[in-house]
């Protein structure tokens, strides 16, 4: 695999690849190895023509790392979509549904509100059939904080942020009226991270919504909506437009996603990954501070 290293990146700031040389069989017998180095180096990558059944993908995921899964998460909620460890986003067309509707989804963090250590996410296209929209777009978010003024900067690493659950179809805490302090800021190998998510447009159904830590939610507004613009910015955004058999690999701690509006049919595959070497060291340990503030 190291000969596709050649290739051009997807954004001006050297990150995310198109892959489109390789079977499905030949991804498998890759060394799980070369492929981390990849993500590593380039953030995301996007595979083409990679015809899986449900087997095989979570078998490329197995080789990678841990995956993360959502048994107990799941049957709390009665949130049955798709087998263990695949998760179905299927354009859910039940008004309680938001994650897997055909709704637009913010940039965020994979597990961020479950609390969960997802070091890589796939998204694999099972199934498309008269698209319209429905892009997912990832965020080269750690060349974003590297750039990012120098005031926003600052008050994301002196405060961190709060989230709450809102989506009761899908989060066993959800609506319970408190924001959760989240542990924000962390450093792998030198290379800073945040764990955030964007908030939905106001008036918008909300999965989960967030906040600089020690604000009211009103406070906070005018900063989470320039933190939202700034990471949309098409420097460090792509649009993967949808193929059957598309996988899309993404490093979970340097790259946010999130998903355009859309009409027509899609099914995607779902599932998280955790690296057991990989030790996250928090910068600034958010749970030292008053751990729950009640919503304002």
């Amino acid at each position: 695999m190291t000969s596709i290293t050649t290739q051009e990146t997807i954004l001006p700031t050297g990150k995310g690849i198109i892959v489109d040389r390789f079977s499905g069989k030949e991804l498998l017998g890759h060394s799980p190895d070369d492929v981390k180095e990849l993500l590593r180096q380039y953030g995301f990558i996007v595979f083409k023509n990679i015809e899986y059944s449900e087997e095989e993908i979570v078998q490329f995921a197995a080789q990678l790392g841990k995956i993360v899964t959502y048994d107990d998460e799941r049957e709390s909620v009665n949130y049955n979509k798709g087998p263990d460890p695949i998760f179905y986003v299927d354009g859910d067309t039940a008004p309680e549904k938001i994650l897997c509707s055909t709704g637009a989804l913010p940039l965020h963090t994979e597990g961020l509100v479950l609390g969960n250590k997802v070091d890589a996410l796939i998204l694999y296209a099972a199934a498309i059939n008269r698209l319209n929209g429905g892009e997912t777009t990832v965020c080269d978010a750690k060349t974003a904080i590297q750039e990012m003024p120098a005031d926003l900067y600052q008050l994301v690493q002196e405060n961190g942020c709060e989230f709450t659950a809102l989506e009761k179809g899908y989060f066993s805490v959800a609506d319970n009226g408190y924001y959760s302090a989240i542990d924000t800021v962390h450093e792998l190998d030198g290379d800073e991270f945040w764990q955030i998510s964007m908030n939905f447009p106001e008036g918008a159904r909300a999965a989960w919504a967030g906040k600089i830590a020690g604000m009211t939610v009103e406070e906070s507004k005018p900063y989470m909506d320039r933190l939202r613009l700034h990471f949309s910015h098409p420097r460090y955004t792509y649009r993967q437009r949808w193929e059957t058999y598309d996988l899309l690999l993404a490093d979970n701690k340097f790259c946010y996603h999130g998903r355009e509006a859309y009409v027509g049919s899609r099914l995607l595959y779902n599932i998280n990954i955790d690296f057991p070497e990989v030790v996250w060291n928090t910068v600034r340990n958010q749970v030292r501070q008053k751990a729950i503030h009640q919503a304002a």
